[in-house]
């Protein structure tokens, strides 16, 4: 992984954390504190994610495939946890807490995604 990946997903990162910092500031102003909420809980994710890939960087920055390792193990666990949680919310009818689940389910998938194809693009 080269330098500029390194600054494109961090900037991926800090990019998404600003768009849901204002878009929960936007919602709690207009007095939709619940979709602010799940704005809120939607930048949270982006903000544990890119701790983690500050963490796969740190811990193997020299070596692009470990630290894409590292990342990809690391939010698999989280993935599981969260789906486990999901799967558990259902079952009880906690239609709130399925529904934060799924917020982050989707949104480690989306960043997944996103990061994938940045690290696909050429190393020096």
């Amino acid at each position: 992984m080269n330098k500029d990946q390194i600054d494109g997903i961090n900037a991926y990162f800090k990019k998404q954390i600003a768009q849901c910092k204002e878009q929960t500031q936007t919602l709690t102003s207009e007095s939709r504190s619940d979709e602010a909420v799940f704005s809120r809980i939607q930048m949270n994710v982006y903000d544990i994610l890119n701790t983690v890939f500050a963490t796969a960087i740190k811990m193997h920055g020299d070596d692009c495939k470990k630290a894409e390792e590292f990342f990809l193990q690391k939010t698999e666990q989280l993935s599981k946890a969260w789906q486990t949680s999901l799967e558990t919310a259902e079952q009880h009818g906690a239609f709130e807490k399925a529904y934060i689940e799924r917020i982050k389910l989707d949104t480690i998938i989306e960043a997944k995604e996103t990061l994938e194809m940045l690290w696909e693009e050429p190393h020096d």
